[in-house]
């Protein structure tokens, strides 16, 4: 069984050292000028984010399989990239990274809660459940964005 929980956006963010020196992109295409970091399934030069529906291929100086690590390169001033909001919006609240493109933003991305299908559901399986709404306000809230 699935039960959706919520559905959250990637934020692409940069540090403002990197803005003051290359400058705000002022839509998708001017991405395109930027160093970017992005995310790696394996596949070399498979980079694609979807900003606002308009699909664009990143000059990616970087690929990896961790959001750390992309998150410590954009607060470094080297890459643009494209981070969950439970790691950004903290930082975008100390102005540490600043959102880009926020008019053209990335897909929703859905949260699902798994588990066996029964007739009935069992005492784990219910306290599993509980356990994982309870904790649904503490996750929205560090995915909140502040404002523009």
């Amino acid at each position: 069984m699935a039960r959706h929980v919520l559905s959250y956006r990637h934020v692409l963010v940069a540090s403002p050292t990197l803005v003051e020196r290359i400058g705000v992109p002022a839509d998708p295409a001017e991405i395109l000028r930027f160093p970017c970091g992005a995310w790696a399934s394996g596949i070399e030069g498979s980079t694609r984010w979807d900003l606002g529906g308009i699909k664009i291929a990143p000059r990616a100086i970087l690929q990896v399989n961790d959001y750390r690590q992309l998150c410590h390169r954009a607060l470094t001033g080297d890459i643009v990239t494209e981070l969950p909001p439970f790691i950004a919006a903290d930082l975008v609240r100390q102005g540490r990274l600043v959102p880009l493109l926020r008019a053209h933003p990335l897909p929703e991305q859905p949260i699902h809660l798994l588990y066996p299908r029964h007739r009935e559901r069992s005492s784990v399986i219910r306290a599993y459940l509980d356990f994982c709404q309870s904790q649904l306000p503490r996750i929205v809230e560090a995915c909140d964005m502040p404002a523009p």
